[in-house]
């Protein structure tokens, strides 16, 4: 049987390209991590971040929980919750707290964009939770305030996004100390960034899931 010979050289044209064509990359799903939606929080007051620094405290503190807007970081202006308490531990319905982070959430404003920070979709509208703590007698503030993680110590940061997003970055902290950023949140909501410290000049920023606890620190001041 005779072979057309212009066939035979396009079968083997094509099985050539066949074996030689890179295979299609095919990105890795995004891990799914539901939103926070309540907070047991354990109150704790120590002298410093360390383990083993805690101090006892028997006045009733004031947590103040404020909103700042458009930012991961930075100093919050708006009011989230106002909450004075006695108990060690107590509860936070942050569904309830909803609309509020919604209607003051804004795309990520330019001195977070100057930091390093970065969204996808860049329409996303981003609010950050902050918190002071004060005396509720005196008024006076007791410190640093914020939130840890009680099984490793380190920070978190509580944020509200109003869609799935991805926010990711090499992030200026001090002229010497970066942190690079990659999260990916799957829906709209509440939801942890944990801040793992690396080495003195490097940290690590990545989503967490829903925690049954979280310690909110409170340093009081010297």
């Amino acid at each position: 049987m005779t072979i057309n010979a212009r066939y035979l050289v396009v079968v083997v044209a094509l099985l050539a390209a066949c074996t030689t064509q890179s295979p299609r990359k095919v990105e890795a799903p995004a891990q799914t991590v539901p939103p926070v939606a309540s907070l047991t929080i354990r109150m704790e007051y120590a002298t410093d971040r360390a383990a083993g620094s805690v101090v006892a405290w028997t006045r009733q503190t004031r947590l103040w929980m404020g909103l700042v807007r458009g930012a991961v970081m930075g100093t919050p202006d708006v009011t989230l919750q106002d909450y004075a308490f006695s108990p060690p531990q107590f509860t936070l319905d942050l569904e309830a707290l909803t609309p509020t982070a919604d209607e003051h959430a804004q795309p990520l404003i330019m001195p977070a964009l100057a930091r390093g920070f970065r969204v996808e979709p860049v329409e996303t509208r981003i609010a950050r939770v902050g918190t002071y703590s004060y005396d509720a007698e005196t008024g006076d503030a007791l410190g640093f305030s914020g939130f840890i993680d009680p099984a490793d110590r380190q920070l978190l940061t509580l944020i509200y996004v109003d869609r799935p997003c991805r926010l990711y970055g090499t992030i200026r902290l001090e002229e010497s100390k970066v942190a690079d950023l990659d999260a990916r949140a799957s829906t709209a909501g509440f939801h942890w960034l944990k801040i793992n410290d690396q080495d003195p000049a490097h940290q690590r920023i990545v989503l967490a899931p829903p925690l049954p606890e979280v310690t909110h620190l409170v340093v009081i001041a010297q």
